[in-house]
C-alpha cells in the first residue's frame, strides 16, 4: 500500500524537504556553529572516511524550531572531530554532499539516503567508511542504546539503498514514472521495513532507540495498537519529549478513532454551500482526507465512486476533505482541478490551515486516510489507503 506523508509534528518538518534544502545551499553559507560550552549538553563525533576531503559534510539538527548546520571540527589522530549541542537524544544525519549519489531533475538535485545514527548528550559516535558509500558508514559508540540503534540501522539502510536505486531507475526513463513491477517493489520493500520496524521494536523495547523507530510509524497503525506499544516503554522512555510528543498525538487522533463519537466540523463546501457533518446524523458518512498531489488519493478515486453509485441510494454520504499546498488561490486551483479530472460528484470541502484546519483537529497525517461514520455519528472504521475493510464495513452497515 503506498501512503503519502506529510508534516510529521515530531519531525517540525518534512526532513526530505530539509535535505534538498541542504543540498541546494552553497558551502559557504554552511557557518560553523559555536561549539558546546560542556558535555552535559554535547555529544562527540569522531569521522574517519576515505576521501572526505572530496566532499563538504555537516550535521543538521534542530533545537527550539532553529536549523543549525554543524560543520566545524577539529583534527586529531586522523579523526574529524565534532561537537554538537544536544539536550534530548535524536536520530543524527549526516549529510555527505557527494553530487553522485544524487539525482538531478531540472532545477534541483534529489539527495540520496544519507547516514543516520542515534545521538545521545555525553556521548561519543564514532563513525568510519567511505565518501563515496555514505549509506554504508559504520557507527560504534560505548552507549549501549547508541549501538542498539545502529542493530536497527543495519538492516533498514539496506532496504533504503535497494529502494533508491529503483528511484533513480525511474528517473532516467523518459516519462519518469514507475512501472507496475516497480511500484509492487518498492511496495514489498516498504511492507518488509514496515515488519523490521515492529520487529525491533518488540525486541527493544526497554531501549530508547526503539522510541525513536517507533516514532516512525505509529501514525501509520491502528491508534489502539499504538498506544499499547507506547505503553510498554519503560516510564524514563516514556517521559521524553519525544515519548510526550508521541502521546500528546496518539490523544489528539484518538478524539477521532473507532468506537468515538464523531468530531463534528463545519465547512464551505465547492459550491459555496455550508458542509455540516453534524447535519449528517442519520446517515452513514465517509470522511476522504486527500490531496490533488497525492497519487494513491486519486487512484482511490474510480473505487469511491463505485462505493458512492452503490450505496448513496441507501444513505451513505462522502465528503472529501483536500489538502492542498501553495497559495490560497493554487490550492484553490489544484483542488478544483483535481475535482473536474477525477469526476467526483460527492460533498467536497478544502481544508484551511489558518482558519479551520480540519486534518490537524482529525490528527490526519498519512493520505489517504479514510473516516467512516455510522448513522448514530459513532465512528465504526478509521484506515488508511484504499483497503478492503472500507467496503466490509460499508456492507455491513448498508447492505
Amino acid at each position: 500500500m503506498m501512503k503519502y506523508i506529510v508534516d510529521n509534528k515530531i519531525r517540525r518538518t518534512c526532513f526530505c524537504s530539509v535535505i534538498l534544502m541542504l543540498f541546494l545551499i552553497p558551502s559557504a553559507s554552511l557557518r560553523a556553529q559555536t561549539g558546546p560550552s560542556s558535555m552535559k549538553d554535547s555529544a562527540t563525533i569522531k569521522v574517519k572516511m576515505a576521501n572526505a576531503g572530496m566532499y563538504p559534510m555537516f550535521f543538521p539538527y534542530n533545537i527550539g524550531d532553529k536549523w543549525h548546520f554543524d560543520s566545524a571540527y577539529t583534527l586529531k589522530d586522523g579523526y574529524r572531530i565534532y561537537r554538537l549541542w544536544i539536550k534530548e537524544p535524536r536520530q543524527q544525519r549526516m549529510i555527505v554532499r557527494n553530487p553522485s549519489m544524487n539525482i538531478n531533475v531540472p532545477g534541483a538535485s534529489i539527495p540520496g539516503p544519507q547516514p543516520v545514527f542515534l545521538l545521545k548528550a555525553g556521548a561519543t559516535v564514532i563513525v568510519e567508511g567511505d565518501a563515496n558509500d555514505p549509506l554504508f558508514l559504520t557507527v560504534k559508540s560505548a552507549d549501549k542504546e547508541i549501538n542498539d540503534y545502529e542493530k536497527y540501522r543495519s538492516v533498514a539502510k539496506k532496504m533504503e539503498a535497494e529502494r533508491w536505486e529503483i528511484i533513480k531507475s525511474i528517473y532516467k526513463t523518459a516519462d519518469q514514472k514507475a512501472s507496475p513491477e516497480q511500484d509492487a517493489r518498492r511496495e514489498a520493500i516498504d511492507s518488509s521495513l514496515s515488519e523490521w520496524q515492529k520487529t525491533f521494536v518488540k525486541q527493544h523495547a526497554s531501549s530508547y532507540a526503539a522510541l525513536e523507530v517507533f516514532s516512525w510509524y505509529y501514525y501509520l497503525i491502528n491508534n489502539r495498537e499504538a498506544s499499547n506499544t507506547l505503553a510498554g516503554f519503560p516510564e524514563k522512555v516514556r517521559n521524553s519529549v519525544l515519548g510526550k510528543t508521541i502521546k500528546t498525538e496518539l490523544d489528539n487522533v484518538g478524539v477521532t478513532s473507532e468506537d468515538r463519537v464523531i468530531k463534528p466540523f463545519k465547512a464551505k463546501g465547492l459550491d459555496g454551500n455550508m458542509v455540516d457533518i453534524a447535519a449528517m446524523k442519520g446517515k452513514v458518512v465517509l470522511i476522504d482526507f486527500w490531496g490533488s498531489w497525492c497519487g494513491p488519493c486519486r487512484k482511490s478515486h474510480p473505487h469511491l465512486k463505485a462505493v458512492y453509485e452503490k450505496y448513496k441510494s441507501k444513505g451513505l454520504e462522502i465528503v472529501g476533505v483536500a489538502v492542498e499546498n501553495g497559495t490560497k488561490e493554487k490550492q484553490q486551483e489544484s483542488w478544483k482541478k483535481a475535482i473536474a479530472e477525477d469526476g467526483i460528484t460527492w460533498l467536497q470541502v478544502l481544508n484551511n490551515r489558518e482558519t479551520n484546519d480540519i486534518a490537524k483537529e482529525y490528527g490526519v497525517k498519512v493520505f489517504p486516510t479514510k473516516i467512516l461514520v455510522d448513522k448514530n455519528g459513532k465512528i465504526v472504521l478509521r484506515s488508511v489507503g484504499d483497503g478492503n475493510e472500507l467496503d466490509e464495513k460499508l456492507a455491513e452497515l448498508l447492505d
